[in-house]
């Protein structure tokens, strides 16, 4: 797990410096996750592991935003994964966590999927400039400077000029991650949960929409093992 790079940005970690290795970026997670209400400290958890599979199912993705906010560590306010392609696409991804203990694990799947994409149309369809601007400053922040940092610095700041009027950017991929802690042994109907994301594919509204489902039993089991490996 390259947790350096997930936090900081490939741009930080460049730089060797030790507050930006594994250890000392362990500690700072933690130390933004302790004052957390119990449901923060879920979507915290569940957005780490989505950092981490990711880049495993869909290797040719390069992620362009940081764990950690720039400047404050309160939750981040804009979108909450950006990745591009080889071509430069965009991927922008909502990661949707949940502790909710029903038996029919597939409809709190379909649920979070649901969340996530009504999230997403609001964010990144209708007037936003301040979440364009947070998108500019993520990847500034988080990139080794290169012409693929320029270029998708470009494509960023055309979206960013365009978000004063409503402007449907239907050149946008989206990911959403369903994170679920839940102990029943249940296994998700993939095909029912394909249906969901086909209704929304058919509204057209993005170039593209991937949904994953993470399910471990508990968040605590994680962030039981973070404390073990930052000591």
């Amino acid at each position: 797990m390259d947790l350096s790079s997930i936090c900081h940005g490939s741009l930080k970690k460049q730089r060797n410096q030790k507050i930006y290795s594994y250890k000392p970026t362990l500690n700072e997670f933690l130390k933004r996750y302790d004052d957390k209400s119990k449901d923060t400290k879920a979507g915290m958890i569940g957005e780490l592991l989505t950092h981490i599979v990711i880049p495993t199912i869909f290797p040719n993705l390069k992620v362009a935003s940081p764990l950690f906010n720039l400047e404050e560590t309160s939750v981040k306010k804009g979108f909450d994964i950006i990745y591009f392609d080889e071509k430069i696409h965009t991927w922008l991804t909502e990661v949707k966590s949940t502790n909710s203990q029903m038996s029919d694990i597939t409809k709190i799947s379909k649920g979070l999927l649901g969340l996530g994409y009504r999230d997403l149309k609001k964010r990144a369809l209708k007037k936003n400039q301040t979440i364009w601007h947070n998108a500019v400053n993520s990847a500034t922040s988080a990139l080794i400077q290169n012409d693929t940092k320029d270029a998708f610095l470009k494509i960023l700041d055309d979206y960013l000029n365009n978000s004063t009027s409503i402007n449907v950017k239907n050149d946008l991929n989206i990911i959403i991650s369903g994170v679920i802690f839940n102990k029943i042994k249940n296994n998700i109907n993939i095909d029912k949960v394909s249906l969901r994301r086909g209704k929304y594919e058919n509204e057209k509204k993005f170039q593209a929409i991937v949904s994953i489902t993470i399910k471990k039993k508990v968040f605590r089991e994680i962030e039981k093992f973070l404390r073990e490996e930052s000591r």
